[in-house]
């Protein structure tokens, strides 16, 4: 038989192994807290010192230096909300001996710097889009000019937006603005859109504006004239940086009617760039922002992944597919993927009918008032003697489409790939129809491939850019 006293140990040491047993866990979810707290606060404590360029810290433990600077072209950077210019950041660790509210102050100046880009952005893209529709073939693009002190905080210069193609840039009349030659960039970039209204109705001041305002760009495009418009308008003292946000890549390419735009910005001794999306055209393609960095101009390029970057994009979205695609670059034949032979011809037609039927085929109508002496070409097109190239021609010439219906065709057609156009309100003969459909891809729509003629119809068919919708059939 079992000693009394040496099973009351046992049945002891078995009822303190199961208090350990039922508290075990507790405790081990106490250690995980209280490491998971300490992992926070340090992540917390690391990221508040990240600065935007180099501020130099104080009296740090420890610090070690990263280079935040991406390459344009691989705007792939995840780091930050921007990509920040290609110059050294201190990312420091907190000191052992106070000096919190240096550090903290320093964070916070970092963060407002970053929501203060954003709202200009923003302001930017609100210009941008009242350009929009008019500029084909050119992008909406829009121009904020920023002027910050510690004394007066941020003073806007000049603001600006692209009218239409042949003008100079939106960055050119937030310039003239902000160099004092007119009271309003957006004003004076609207004074040059084509009135829809009859100019007799403008008052004298808006007549006065139009003429000052193409005074103006006569003398930007001269050899020596950016020079003499806008030569160190901001060159200031230290105490002073101006920030030029820009929702699409300053140019800086030449063959062009209007000087490059990147090279404006150096004469006007800008301090610094905020890009919003990199131009794809070939011609700029980060050469804009290479320009400026070599001129040590400070450049920052939006993260792609940030909402206020998106923004940016989308709204060139259609430029870019139209710079960047190969089919539009190729004339319509990139690798026989675009060829399009009549049986495919005979699917998209096919294709282009069931869409009819059930309503989901855009049919675009050109609503332009028509050319009124066409008229008078009846007899002689009976005579066979109708020259339709010459007429299609003069049809474009004197009465061209509007950049906002050929944007409205352009944008249906990168989304649907097969449009139809209804041009019956502006060519009365049906043998006209298909050299005006001809010429409108020749001229407006390039990379398109007109599918059928019916009536005073013509169905269009381009592939989607980089991933063509429609399949054809074996």
């Amino acid at each position: 038989m079992q000693n009394p006293q040496k099973q009351k140990q046992q049945q002891h040491i078995k009822k303190r192994g199961n208090v350990h047993n039922q508290m075990l866990p507790q405790y081990k979810n106490i250690l995980i807290s209280s490491f998971l707290l300490w992992m926070c606060l340090l992540q917390k404590q690391s990221s508040a010192f990240v600065t935007y360029s180099g501020r130099k810290s104080i009296s740090p433990s420890f610090r070690f230096r990263t280079s935040y600077g991406t390459d344009i072209k691989n705007n792939n950077s995840n780091n930050a909300p921007f990509l920040l210019p290609t110059k050294t950041a201190v990312v420091s660790a907190a000191p052992d001996n106070g000096g919190d509210e240096e550090y903290d102050n320093e964070a916070t100046t970092t963060m407002t710097k970053i929501a203060r880009d954003t709202k200009y952005m923003k302001q930017a893209l609100d210009c941008a889009k009242l350009g929009y529709g008019s500029t084909y073939p050119n992008p909406a693009v829009g121009c904020v000019i920023v002027q910050s002190s510690e004394e007066e905080g941020d003073v806007i210069l000049g603001r600006g937006f692209h009218p239409k193609s042949g003008m100079p840039h939106a960055e050119i009349f937030a310039l003239l603005e902000a160099a004092g030659h007119v009271e309003d960039g957006i004003q004076a970039a609207s004074s040059v859109l084509v009135k829809t209204t009859n100019q007799d109705d403008d008052d004298e001041a808006e007549k006065e504006l139009s003429k000052k305002v193409h005074s103006l760009l006569q003398t930007y495009i001269q050899p020596e004239g950016a020079k003499q418009l806008f030569s160190d308008i901001f060159k200031n003292d230290d105490t002073k940086t101006t920030t030029a946000y820009v929702t699409l890549e300053p140019c800086c390419h030449t063959n062009k009617q209007t000087p490059p735009c990147a090279s404006t910005f150096l004469l006007a001794s800008i301090d610094r760039v905020v890009v919003g999306y990199r131009d794809p055209n070939p011609y700029v393609d980060g050469g804009g922002v290479s320009v400026m960095r070599s001129n040590d101009v400070t450049v920052d390029v939006l993260n792609a992944n940030v909402p206020i970057a998106q923004e940016c994009s989308n709204l060139v979205r259609y430029f870019a597919k139209r710079i960047t695609s190969p089919v539009v670059l190729n004339g319509g034949s990139s690798d026989g993927v675009e060829n399009i032979n009549g049986k495919k011809k005979r699917f998209l037609r096919s294709l282009a009918g069931r869409m009819k039927r059930d309503g989901s085929l855009v049919e675009i109508e050109w609503t332009g008032s028509g050319n009124n002496n066409l008229s008078s070409t009846t007899d002689a097109d009976e005579a066979g003697d109708i020259d339709w190239e010459k007429v299609t021609s003069e049809i474009i010439l004197n009465i061209p489409p509007s950049p906002q219906w050929v944007t409205h065709v352009d944008a249906n057609l990168w989304d649907h790939e097969l449009v139809l156009l209804r041009l019956g309100n502006i060519i009365s003969k049906k043998k006209g129809v298909k050299v005006l459909g001809e010429t409108l891809v020749n001229t407006y729509l390039k990379g398109s491939t007109i599918v059928q003629v019916v009536g005073h119809t013509v169905l269009l068919y381009r592939p989607k850019f980089p991933k063509p919708v429609i399949t054809f059939e074996e």
